[in-house]
C-alpha cells in the first residue's frame, strides 16, 4: 500500500456518505445548498401526501409534439441559464445531466421509429424524467467527489494523481 499524497496539515476530503451535499455546497452558495434546497424539499415532503396519486402516469409523448419540444427545450434553456449564472463554480455536473435528460425526452416525444428503444422511451412520464435527472445528477456529483477531488477541493484526475482518502 503506497503513502498517502496528503500533506499532514491539509484536511482531506470529507466522509463518503455526504459527498453529494458536499459537492453541492462546493457549487452553490450556501444559502441555496444549505438553506434553500433542503427547503424545498422538505416542503416537498410535507405536500406530497395531500397529491392526488395517479397510478397510470400518461406518457410524456403528446399529439402536439412540436408544441411540446418548444416547451421542454424552453424550461431546459432556462434551468440551464439559472443554474449557470446562480452557481458559484463551473456547474457542467448539473448542465451536463439535465442536457443528457433532455435529449431523451426529446426521442422520447419527437420519435417516429417503431424501434424498441424509441417506443420505450415514448412510453415514460414525466416523473420518470424527473427522477432520472436527479439520480443521475446525484451519481454525478458523488462520482466527482470520491475520484476527482484532492487536498483542498481541488480538482485532480486519478489517473495521473491517484484517489485521495
Amino acid at each position: 500500500m503506497r503513502p498517502s499524497r496528503r500533506s499532514p496539515t491539509q484536511p482531506g476530503p470529507p466522509t463518503r456518505p455526504k459527498l453529494g451535499l458536499q459537492e453541492l455546497l462546493h457549487y452553490y452558495p450556501p444559502v441555496i445548498s444549505g438553506v434553500l434546497l433542503p427547503g424545498l424539499l422538505v416542503v416537498a415532503l410535507v405536500v406530497i401526501p395531500y397529491v392526488r396519486i395517479n397510478l397510470e402516469r400518461p406518457p410524456l409523448a403528446p399529439a402536439r409534439r412540436t408544441r411540446a419540444l418548444v416547451i421542454l427545450w424552453a424550461t431546459l434553456t432556462t434551468l440551464v441559464l439559472v443554474s449557470y449564472f446562480t452557481g458559484s463554480q463551473p456547474v457542467w455536473p448539473f448542465i451536463g445531466t439535465l442536457l443528457v435528460v433532455g435529449a431523451g425526452m426529446s426521442v422520447g416525444i419527437a420519435g417516429r421509429s417503431p424501434g424498441r428503444v424509441v417506443s420505450w422511451l415514448r412510453g415514460r412520464s414525466i416523473a420518470f424524467w424527473i427522477f432520472s435527472w436527479f439520480l443521475l445528477t446525484a451519481t454525478v456529483l458523488t462520482v466527482i467527489g470520491i475520484f476527482f477531488r484532492g487536498p483542498g477541493w481541488s480538482f485532480t484526475l486519478p489517473w495521473r494523481d491517484g484517489i485521495y482518502y
